[in-house]
């Protein structure tokens, strides 16, 4: 993660990046986890590289932007898109299968 904004013992967070998109396609590509955010449809790698695009432009744009959280002892990131025009607090996670 680049341009990292705090951290603690356990998270970073910062600037999404390039080479996030695959953790941005694994939240959400997710059909099971986005059936709860949204439209409820996941979302396919174009438009997963859309909305990094964007997020990307709003750092330059806004000077801030969605975030992602990523932790340190397994480079698991968290991340969620930003589109809409006013600022709010929101997270998505991926889901962990279990067994």
């Amino acid at each position: 993660m680049s341009d990292v904004a705090s951290t603690t013992p356990r998270l970073a967070v910062g600037r999404w990046r390039q080479s996030d998109l695959d953790a941005v396609l694994a939240v959400y590509g997710d059909a099971d986890a986005m059936r709860w955010v949204g439209d409820g449809r996941a979302i396919s790698m174009s438009e997963c590289e859309r909305r990094l695009d964007a997020t990307i432009a709003n750092y330059r744009r806004h000077g801030y932007a969605m975030f992602a959280l990523e932790s340190l002892s397994d480079n698991f990131v968290i991340v969620h898109p930003a589109g809409q025009r006013d600022p709010e607090i929101k997270f998505a996670i991926r889901r962990f299968l279990l067994g």
